[in-house]
């Protein structure tokens, strides 16, 4: 029962911190190709994201610490689930392939 509340209370806080993690990206974005345009930067996203949205990178390590905490969880919790989980990452970071191959830093929600 307790890691059941713990799955839940774990869960919640993780798709806060997804939907934050994704609204900060879009504006990172929107800001990166703005500066792209203009010729103000010729780096890649993750490079220049780095150095000029601290609001987005806040928000990446909130969204990494709180999928770290779900996924102990899930895995103590529900163990199918987290294979599950793992199999949805894993499909996320192949849909979302770079030049480099499969990207694994895609931002990936919980199901509601």
């Amino acid at each position: 029962m307790a890691e059941q509340v713990r799955l839940q209370d774990s869960k919640k806080k993780f798709q806060a911190a997804f939907k934050h993690a994704v609204s900060q990206k879009e504006e990172a974005e929107k800001q990166y190709n703005d500066d792209k345009e203009v010729g103000i930067t010729n780096d890649n996203f993750i490079v220049w994201s780095a150095l000029n949205a601290p609001a987005y990178s806040a928000a990446r390590n909130e969204y990494s610490a709180a999928r770290a905490s779900y996924e102990q969880a899930l895995q103590q919790a529900d163990n199918k689930g987290f294979k599950d989980w793992q199999e949805k990452v894993k499909q996320a970071a192949r849909d979302n392939a770079g030049p480099n191959g499969p990207d694994y830093d895609t931002l990936v929600g919980p199901d509601e």
